[in-house]
């Protein structure tokens, strides 16, 4: 767990910052955002995310990606909105993610789960403070998360006598959690 911590805060100070670019005849910028973070719930687990988008004012919009290895890992992409408060550089934000999420099983994962994994919704949303450095931004974060995804398990019956089926179960997971991000 301590070398998460020490991982978690080099990557913050190499990467978790958001970097802008001007373009003429407009005040927005494009702007991204890398961020490590943990999910804690049931269980505690790591996430990695990037987000690239254009900010306008106190406002930011943007599209990301990331790995959330909470319970089965998962790739979500999604739409992020975030709103600054006050003119000064350093200050609080809130944030607003919603998209779906996309399993990808470790090996140990498909021996524990019998069935096949659909995509599902993924939702965070919280708040947090900017840290001004020059051109970029320190952010720290904290919110509640929320992953839905739905297993399908297949099985075939064949009775003593006749010809055989499939049956399916359905089993739908929805995993609520924690995070902190940086």
């Amino acid at each position: 767990m301590k070398s998460f911590v020490l991982l978690l805060f080099l990557f913050a100070m190499l990467n978790g910052h958001s970097q802008t670019t001007k373009k003429k005849g407009c005040d927005c910028k494009y702007s991204f955002t890398n961020q490590l973070g943990l999910a804690e719930g049931q269980k505690e687990s790591f996430l990695v995310q990037t987000i690239h988008g254009i900010k306008r004012s106190s406002w930011f919009g943007g599209i990301g990606v990331g790995i959330d290895g909470y319970r089965v890992r998962s790739i979500p992409l999604f739409l992020d909105v975030r709103k600054s408060f006050g003119k000064k550089p350093n200050g609080i934000f809130a944030y607003a993610d919603g998209g779906v999420h996309f399993p990808w099983l470790r090996d140990e994962q498909k021996f524990n789960y019998w069935g096949d994994f659909e995509k599902g919704y993924y939702f965070d949303g919280g708040l947090g403070y900017k840290i001004a450095l020059r051109k970029h931004e320190l952010l720290f974060s904290g919110g509640f998360s929320m992953k839905q995804l739905r297993e399908v398990r297949t099985n075939t019956i064949c009775p003593f006598i006749g010809p055989c089926f499939g049956q399916s179960e359905k089993y739908e997971y929805v995993m609520r959690r924690v995070t902190l991000k940086v």
